[in-house]
């Protein structure tokens, strides 16, 4: 081994690598459309935002604009900054606190749990507390050097911890409410209150929210009598006050209460129910933040009279993504709603949206002319790059779920009603949608989608499992039965004699003749759309992830690297091995330019460990792909860091790392497909440690 080691020093000089990008990032809406926990505004100007996902975004102009990063793959409860740069986070189980001293640029882990924590509380920037599961209260007075657990008789969940001042604190156990009065040394269980949330104005004056109730002590916590406004079924599970007079009291209804004279009248506001508000920062009389759901971020500065959503883009569904070129590419779904981009995915903007009904799919031509079909038998075209838009006359009132066109004049249009397999429709023009004409067809189940490979040859797929296919432009249709009975919703081909079509359950099949015959794939989940580049890579995308194979189907791998947090995935579009967008609900468009892997070394978070850390590979074993994963802790002057691969004779077979690294949390990928089978040696140097890890190829 000291052989091995001399030979890789030797070996780990003069190498180069570069960083690789992000997998996936959220072009549509913006910043992200991740459920958001937490906000806090440090000033009128600089605020920041937690939520699923591990997600932390931040803002410098007044929530004008948003920069976002991902610091876990766990949720995030609460954020607290002391001041612009110095900062804490806590999570779900293992996250533990997170800390910045550089305005959320770079985190490190100040103290480790597996035990989930929910409220951060900063009396000032040295003193802070954090309360949790399983009856766990930490306090520092160092601002987050160190922390020390102290004891509260319980062993339940706690809730929101608030300090009125040095002295005097309180923190919620469902229902119950302790109180200390000699800086956290001590709790007393004093009284019930609701069951979500505090917050104290002075030592005396507090108030409570809940299920069902609002309530108000002026002793302290001793006693408390409950405040009715005017949403007082709904769950209430944020209280936050500005000073006695202005607070703001958020349900999970999408309701919001908001009173000006300490809780002696309230009025209301309601927010649509998805995007239901979770977090409230208050500026001043006048000016407030809102995290909610779905990405959504809402501004007053009206007192809570009125609110406008500082995110930017569209939140409607989106059932179908399509792309001319690299370019221009246009989305289509809820609310007759067709976005465009002319910048590669970067922005989005509506050139179609009136009306209650949904655009189903869509048909790109060429960067001018676009088809998009849906409800009711509607079918529009527009012939200038969404500028305007023609209604074509489809002859049908049967809702119209796929649209396929082989080049201008020539295409197809089909559906049927859904969920029913009774009455599908199949339309065909040849004049570029001037006039459509019925195809018989002996099939009656609903049609869900379409794929040509030139103006005679097509197959369509539907509602029960079976494919429609034609070989002479629609005159005739045979009707095959692959081995699903349930739904199939999409069909794709990438020559004239291989497809594949995918469905629910776990429906995944190939043909290799032009659709005549149809063989099950091996798949794990029931997915909405599939698309293949070539006969090994391809893609799936179900309602929480995508799937891609390099083997033509044989295995899959999910390549979102960070969760999508609740949106519903519809659809995706692949230029290319590299670039390629998913698009889903809430206007959900993401973009990824390496394929969806993490290609080279990646940043995978900016949390740091305290000391350095070079992690098992995995999977190990492994084929042909793997993952090695390493600690910069902070403190570390940047320095020049070498990742390298060796055989067991100790010849450098890879070079993985050779580049300055800020620290910070690193992944990288190393693809094996080239080497035979054995054991291989990889090690990390940096500065003055190194170390060395075995793995197993196995072929």
């Amino acid at each position: 081994m000291h052989r091995l080691l001399i030979i890789i020093f030797f070996f780990l000089l003069g190498l180069k690598q570069d960083f690789a990008q992000d997998a996936w990032y959220w072009c549509n809406p913006k910043p992200t459309g991740i459920n958001y926990t937490s906000i806090q505004f440090v000033n009128d100007n600089t605020g920041y935002a937690v939520g699923e996902g591990g997600v932390f975004i931040k803002t410098t102009n007044k929530g004008s604009n948003w920069t976002y990063k991902y610091l876990t793959d766990k949720v995030l409860t609460n954020v607290k900054f002391v001041n612009e740069q110095t900062g804490f986070v806590c999570g779900e189980n293992g996250t533990g606190i997170l800390k910045t001293t550089n305005g959320g640029n770079n985190w490190y882990v100040s103290y480790s749990t597996p035990t989930w924590l929910l409220s951060l509380f900063f009396i000032n920037e040295n003193t802070g507390y954090c309360s949790g599961g399983q009856g766990l209260m930490l306090k520092t007075i160092n601002c987050g050097e160190s922390w020390v657990t102290i004891n509260i008789a319980t062993t339940e969940n706690l809730g929101r911890v608030f300090f009125s001042n040095l002295s005097t604190g309180f923190v919620q156990e469902g229902s119950r409410l302790y109180r200390t009065t000699n800086e956290g040394l001590n709790w007393t269980n004093i009284s019930s209150t609701c069951e979500a949330s505090i917050c104290f104005t002075d030592i005396n004056t507090g108030y409570s929210a809940g299920s069902g109730c609002i309530s108000k002590t002026t002793n302290s916590g001793m006693n408390w009598y409950t405040i009715e406004p005017q949403f007082y079924n709904a769950y209430a599970h944020t209280v936050e006050f500005l000073n006695q007079n202005i607070g703001y009291v958020l349900a999970l209804s999408g309701s919001m209460a908001y009173t000006i004279n300490g809780g002696g009248n309230w009025s209301s506001y309601s927010f649509n129910a998805y995007n239901s508000p979770r977090s409230i920062s208050i500026l001043n009389y006048s000016e407030a933040f809102v995290a909610a759901n779905r990405g959504s971020i809402f501004y007053t500065n009206s007192g809570g009279i009125s609110f406008q959503d500082k995110t930017v883009g569209s939140r409607k569904m989106n059932f179908k993504i399509r792309f001319y070129n690299q370019s221009t590419g246009y989305c289509a779904g809820e609310g007759l709603t067709v976005l465009k981009t002319t910048n590669e995915g970067v922005d989005w903007l509506s050139v179609h949206g009136s009306g209650n009904s949904l655009f189903y799919d869509l048909s790109v031509v060429n960067s001018e002319i676009l088809y998009v079909c849906g409800e009711g038998g509607r079918i529009e075209k527009t012939t200038n790059g969404g500028q305007s838009w023609s209604v074509l006359q489809s002859t049908t009132s049967k809702d119209l779920h796929t649209v396929f066109f082989v080049n201008e004049n020539t295409g197809y249009c089909s559906g049927g009603p859904y969920g029913l397999v009774s009455g599908n429709i199949i339309l065909k023009t040849t004049n570029g949608g001037n006039n459509w004409v019925q195809q018989n067809n002996t099939s009656q189940a609903t049609i869900m989608s379409s794929y040509f490979t030139d103006a005679n040859s097509g197959c369509l797929c539907t509602y029960n499992g079976e494919i429609l296919k034609t070989s002479n432009g629609g005159i005739n249709w045979v009707t095959i039965q692959t081995p699903a009975t349930f739904i199939l919703y999409s069909v794709q081909f990438i020559n004239s004699s291989i497809g594949y079509a995918c469905g629910w359950p776990q429906y995944l099949f190939k043909t290799t003749n032009a659709g005549l015959n149809w063989t099950s794939q091996n798949i794990c989940c029931s997915n909405f759309e599939v698309q293949f580049l070539n006969e090994s890579t391809g893609y799936l995308v179900n309602s929480s992830s995508v799937l891609k194979t390099t083997n033509g189907g044989e295995d899959w791998l999910r390549i979102n690297n960070h969760r999508f947090t609740g949106t519903n995935l519809r659809s995706l579009y692949f230029f290319n091995v590299n670039t390629g967008f998913i698009a889903g609900d809430d206007g959900a468009i993401l973009r990824t330019t390496t394929g969806g892997n993490v290609i080279g070394i990646q940043p995978i978070n900016s949390i740091v460990e305290r000391e350095f850390s070079l992690s098992q590979n995995y999977p190990n074993p492994f084929n042909p792909e793997t993952k090695i994963k390493f600690d910069i802790p902070p403190g570390s002057s940047v320095a020049q860091t070498f990742l390298a691969v060796y055989d067991v004779l100790g010849k450098q077979v890879a070079v993985l790392v050779n580049q300055n690294l800020q620290p910070g949390t690193y992944e990288v990928n190393w693809n094996a497909a080239e080497y035979p089978s054995g054991v291989y040696f990889y090690t990390l140097k940096t500065g003055d440690y190194i170390q060395t890890r075995k793995m197993v190829l196995i072929k």
